[in-house]
């Protein structure tokens, strides 16, 4: 699975899935096999948080305005 970790494939209903690690095998692995799943299960959840947040920007965005993330505000 490590090549495929990290990346976002199309799920059997074509959503969006981003690959990455169970939470119960971290949590069999020990010491630094441990530490650095942790870490790339922290980094693919924030990196998810960056999609739906960028998503959630563009679709709160009503036609013709740039996503809600780029307009100023008075």
């Amino acid at each position: 699975m490590k090549p495929r970790r990290g990346q976002i494939e199309a799920a059997h209903d074509g959503g969006a899935v981003l690959v990455t690690w169970h939470p119960s095998y971290i949590l069999r692995l020990e010491g630094s096999a441990a530490r650095s799943a942790r870490r790339e299960l922290r980094d693919d959840l924030a990196a998810a948080a960056e999609i739906l947040r960028a998503e959630s920007a563009h679709d709160a965005a009503p036609p013709g305005l740039p996503p809600k993330a780029a307009r100023h505000t008075a």
